[in-house]
């Protein structure tokens, strides 16, 4: 496959039969859109929800998707997509490791990104914070100034 450079200097290959950004974000858009409105129309049922193994591993956390944002990492020329999700935390069910942390009815948010991997897929991050409602201020503020620092 022909490589190209990016404006860093990283190589990346160009794609072919994999999905472009748009096509992927509207078919993400859709998925998420359905399972919001399957939730809504059908109630709780456990398979409409965000299913997060407990840290501990004896236990799980369900979160509804409420709203979502899908952008694209401008300079990976379409591969990568970063992912903002609103999440409400539905129930819990095992042993959580920790006593703290989400209650039933908390909002937290995903951060999170999907990119191309050399198979042509769009791939899940695996890694990605949680972050209590009560903590985007402040992390908006410190991106905020951190964006200054850089201008």
């Amino acid at each position: 496959m022909p490589q190209q450079k990016t404006s860093h200097g990283y190589e990346i290959q160009k794609m072919q039969n994999v999905l472009t950004f748009k096509e992927f974000k509207a078919k993400k858009n859709m998925q998420f859109e359905d399972d919001l409105r399957r939730y809504l129309m059908n109630g709780e049922k456990q398979k409409d929800l965000l299913e997060f193994k407990d840290i501990g591993r004896d236990g799980y956390h369900y979160y509804l998707r409420e709203d979502w944002e899908i952008f694209e990492q401008k300079n990976l020329n379409g591969n990568k997509a970063f992912v903002i999700e609103k999440l409400r935390m539905i129930k819990r069910s095992g042993k959580s490791h920790h006593s703290g942390g989400a209650k039933i009815g908390d909002v937290e948010y995903r951060i999170g990104y999907y990119i191309v991997t050399p198979k042509n897929r769009w791939w899940w991050g695996q890694s990605c914070p949680f972050v209590p409602a009560a903590d985007m201020p402040k992390m908006i503020a410190i991106l905020r100034r951190l964006s200054k620092k850089l201008a």
